[in-house]
């Protein structure tokens, strides 16, 4: 993503710093409001914590 920010900027474009992380941010506040919870994710998350197994969550 970063990538994208650098060729902007080099076609001139003016983008804050923090653009990466707000654009993120506006993203998972969109998700959270439109997109329903899958039943039954958070103990499939729990088991691959417990597991050790790494996943978008708490990597």
């Amino acid at each position: 993503m970063a990538g994208a920010g650098i060729k902007a900027q080099a076609m001139g474009a003016k983008i804050p710093d923090d653009w990466v992380e707000a654009l993120y941010a506006k993203m998972f506040a969109t998700l959270a409001r439109s997109v329903p919870v899958i039943p039954g994710i958070e103990a499939v998350l729990d088991r691959l914590d417990n597991h050790g197994i790494l996943h978008p969550l708490n990597a």
